[in-house]
């Protein structure tokens, strides 16, 4: 079983697979940002796109068997409520999100979970599009 983890961000955008140990399966990179804000949500959407297909082509060539369980996309600009649903729609337009699950959080949002719930902590998120709360 695989997980697939992209970061889409304003300048750039990268995905990585993992087998359920952590091993790194496979990972992409492409030098264009994927913030539905900047570039608009089709333009982000194509891009998240052709990394999702990279990576499949990757672990279908490295192990055709290996089933991705989770896709996981952490994409500034979807902490807001429409344009999250924007974003969702054009994926299910796409057809993309063929993974048990597809998940779609805000870099904000993602930072926060990675705290211990019973303990105080800080995320600094550093890039483009920057945000504090």
């Amino acid at each position: 079983m695989a997980f697939v983890g992209l970061d889409g961000g304003a300048t750039s955008t990268s995905a990585t697979a993992l087998d359920e140990n952590g091993t790194v399966l496979h990972r992409a990179r492409k030098d264009s940002g994927s913030n539905p804000y900047l570039c608009g949500v089709g333009t982000a959407a194509q891009c998240l796109s052709a990394l999702i297909h990279e990576v499949r082509e990757a672990l279908l060539q490295t192990s055709p068997a290996l089933e991705v369980d989770t896709c996981c996309i952490t994409l500034s600009g979807v902490d807001d409520t429409d344009m999250r649903s924007r974003v969702e729609a054009e994926t299910n337009r796409l057809r993309w999100s063929s993974y048990q699950r597809l998940i779609l959080v805000g870099d904000t949002t993602a930072g926060f979970g990675f705290l211990e719930p019973d303990r105080p902590g800080i995320v600094l998120v550093a890039g483009t599009g920057s945000v504090a709360r």
